[in-house]
């Protein structure tokens, strides 16, 4: 960090499609082949390897691994979350969230691409044409499930959980037992960004580089902003009052919200 100079590289087994994470000493990060490696933090050396298959057919991208409670918390694109012990690389438990079903290798895909999240010992994931459950981090337990299709991050703010699906709604969930609060479908086919929380509003970019502000209690829009003429790709990023936007074209925006006239 203080002059940019190498300190160790590591050559994996295939693409790491997912942003690694570091805790504990460690730094875990996937590959595309469904290989999940715990390198050392200092040096680079690999302390373990867990190996698991990929399907025949999988969405590009990968979910972030998710670190807590002594554990690593993977998805993969068989449709399964695995938490594997950080201090010896073993399977403690896993979990089905999406069955593959269907007749071709496109109605069987069931990727957990969304970036799961984690609250008070329980653990929330989606996978793409399957749901979404909230699960027993001790062991893997379904504690309640939703029918509904994402390959987005996952939002956790308070007591609820939003979601932007793949037909570009924005859904708020209670993660207590799974009930929607609320739905907003207006965003249909702008393919939509993943939500964040910015000054109290919940926000998604789309296709056609607008950002959409919904209110986080029931949906309703309270802003909208066109800032690029081209696609918003991914989920804006807030650090302090600013919210950094990058578009499509690789333009790079930082926005305040200017304050409410009397």
């Amino acid at each position: 960090a203080a002059d940019g100079s190498m300190r160790w590289e590591a050559q994996l087994s295939s693409e790491v499609a997912a942003q690694p994470v570091a805790a504990h000493g460690l730094v875990i990060a996937g590959s595309s082949d469904g290989q999940v490696y715990a390198l050392d933090v200092n040096s680079g050396a690999v302390r373990w390897v867990q190996e698991s298959s990929v399907p025949p057919l999988s969405l590009r991208g990968a979910s972030r691994p998710l670190i807590g409670d002594g554990q690593v918390f993977v998805g993969q694109a068989t449709g399964r979350l695995i938490a594997i012990t950080t201090d010896t690389g073993e399977v403690a438990w896993e979990t089905a969230i999406g069955i593959a079903e269907g007749r071709s290798e496109f109605e069987r895909l069931v990727d957990i691409d969304a970036d799961p999240v984690f609250a008070d010992g329980t653990i929330y994931a989606a996978s793409y044409q399957a749901r979404l459950a909230a699960l027993s981090m001790a062991s893997g337990r379904i504690l309640w499930s939703r029918d509904l299709s994402t390959h987005l991050p996952l939002l956790l703010a308070g007591n609820v959980i939003y979601v932007s699906t793949a037909q570009s709604e924005v859904m708020a969930v209670d993660r207590a037992n799974g009930t929607v609060l609320w739905r907003q479908g207006e965003l249909a086919g702008r393919a939509i960004t993943a939500p964040l929380l910015f000054n109290g509003m919940i926000a998604v970019g789309d296709n056609e580089g607008y950002l959409h502000f919904m209110s986080p209690e029931d949906g309703r829009f309270v802003g909208r902003v066109r800032v690029s003429e081209s696609p918003i790709l991914d989920a804006p990023q807030v650090a302090g009052d600013l919210l950094y936007v990058v578009d499509a074209g690789g333009a790079l925006q930082a926005l305040r919200m200017a304050a409410s006239q009397p």
